[in-house]
């Protein structure tokens, strides 16, 4: 190669690697009356092994419109409403004419409220009480929307560097104190939008006693459910705002359910997530 043209080659990348910040603070923009509105797709299937019954195939497929609105910002953090709305339901399978049911009974919207930084951390949130039928839908679609939502590091990293990612807490799925290992793979531009890509992943163990999230239903105690859910996702990001614009993941859980005296059932299943800001 000529010296000219391995010089021109040499000055073309220099440009390239430094277009590309070393140092890179992640940041949330926390912007009051804010909306970032998302159709969110999951395609689940799954198998229930159930005492004297065997094993029972299941196929969910579910649309939700998912909205995420910022109030008052106080002290470096936003007031949050987190809406689902136009959740739609269809299943193959046994239990399928229990779900349609359950999908015509689910309210019209469902909202959760808490506080988020400008790292993305979530805090205080608290959902709406929902009855036993709309928990087997909202449960699985709140860790769809927990997989969602990134939390930025507090130190500013590279390409290529890791942290820790917290999941938010949530009663009606059964998480508590669990976290996902996030990774900052580099820069794509989607659309014309420049955005930082973000892996995460890890293995999130659950514990859930029906009866504490199934209200008045009627639900034994001792029915408790319990296990381990991997997670899986591709996170892409707005450098400008550090608001989310496309997701893509995946969920597979492995759990068993004390029936109260009945037996256990053991269910496996495996769900793909996608989400995209909606203009």
């Amino acid at each position: 190669m000529k010296p000219t043209r391995l010089l021109a080659l040499l000055a073309i990348s220099s440009v390239a690697i430094a277009a590309v910040p070393q140092d890179i603070q992640l940041k949330r923009e926390l912007k009051e009356g804010a909306t970032d509105s998302y159709l969110v797709t999951s395609k689940t299937k799954q198998v229930m092994d159930i005492p004297q019954m065997g094993e029972q195939e299941m196929s969910i497929n579910t649309t939700v419109k998912l909205a995420y609105k910022f109030g008052k910002v106080t002290d470096g953090k936003a007031d949050l409403q987190v809406v689902m709305t136009d959740v739609k339901v269809t299943a193959e399978g046994m239990m399928a004419e229990m779900m349609d049911q359950v999908a015509g009974q689910l309210p019209k919207e469902v909202k959760s409220t808490g506080k988020i930084d400008a790292l993305g951390q979530v805090s205080e949130l608290k959902a709406e009480s929902t009855g036993m039928a709309e928990m087997m839908v909202l449960g699985s679609q709140q860790m769809s929307n927990a997989l969602m939502m990134i939390t930025f590091p507090d130190k500013a990293i590279k390409i290529g560097d890791t942290w820790k990612m917290p999941v938010p807490d949530s009663k009606i799925a059964g998480i508590k104190g669990a976290s996902l290992d996030a990774k900052l793979v580099g820069q794509k531009d989607l659309a014309g939008t420049l955005c930082y890509e973000i892996s995460s992943e890890g293995t999130v163990p659950m514990k859930l006693n029906i009866s504490d999230i199934a209200g008045d239903a009627g639900v034994p105690e001792g029915m408790v459910m319990s296990g381990n859910i991997v997670m899986k996702g591709t996170s892409f990001v707005e450098v400008a705002s550090g608001r989310l614009v496309e997701f893509n993941g995946t969920i597979k859980s492995t759990n068993s359910m004390d029936m109260a005296g009945q037996g256990t059932m053991n269910i496996s299943g495996n769900t793909t997530i996608s989400a995209k800001l909606q203009k």
